[in-house]
């Protein structure tokens, strides 16, 4: 069985570190898996993508906002779904950082390090 080590680090944005775990380049996996490190305050601006969205909080609090306005909060032990082209917002609302993993499919021709914008 494969053992999975961080293949990339990335910060996508001012308070949110990516950890990419398994991606494209992993054959015949259909998911890719990132780790998401919000630093307190530290948020994922509004947006919405194709792939559907799995996210497990491993550790700290979130405030998750959707395009209708409403908000629902999740901490450690939490898991969300979101689905595809639903537009989300993630929000660091403690005081620690917010760790969260990310289980999403990779769509053809993706490299599972990034998201596809809806049209």
């Amino acid at each position: 069985m494969p053992s999975y080590d961080t293949k990339e680090v990335c910060r996508f944005i001012e308070g949110l570190l990516v950890r990419f775990y398994i991606t494209a380049d992993d054959p015949g996996s259909p998911n890719s898996m990132w780790v998401m490190e919000f630093e307190p305050s530290g948020f994922a601006k509004k947006h919405s993508h194709k792939e559907e969205h799995y996210l497990y909080v491993l550790e700290g609090i979130c405030e998750l906002r959707s395009k209708d306005g409403s908000t629902s909060t999740a901490e450690a032990g939490d898991s969300i779904f979101v689905p595809a082209c639903e537009e989300h917002e993630i929000v660091n609302s403690g005081d620690s950082v917010l760790r969260m993993l990310s289980l999403m499919p990779i769509l053809k021709g993706a490299t599972g390090r990034s998201t596809t914008p809806c049209d």
